[in-house]
């Protein structure tokens, strides 16, 4: 990665129980985003609120963010 002054690339993921918190999916991403990309990319992993049109999932639990 060549520093730019112009614009920096971080990445959020939303984690939402049941449609993407496995472990192994998640492991995947993570090892796809370091050799595709760069490890340089910050990753934040974002928790899941139910709210407006998805209310039928639960919240992410802090144990699946640890």
């Amino acid at each position: 990665r060549k520093n730019n002054p112009d614009f920096v690339l971080e990445i959020t993921n939303l984690i939402i129980p049941e449609h993407n918190d496995n472990p192994e999916e998640i492991d995947t991403m993570c090892k796809w985003i370091a050799e595709n990309l760069s490890k340089e990319i910050p990753l934040h992993f974002s928790a899941f609120t139910p709210m407006y049109k998805l209310t039928d999932s639960k919240r992410t639990s802090i144990e699946i963010l640890s």
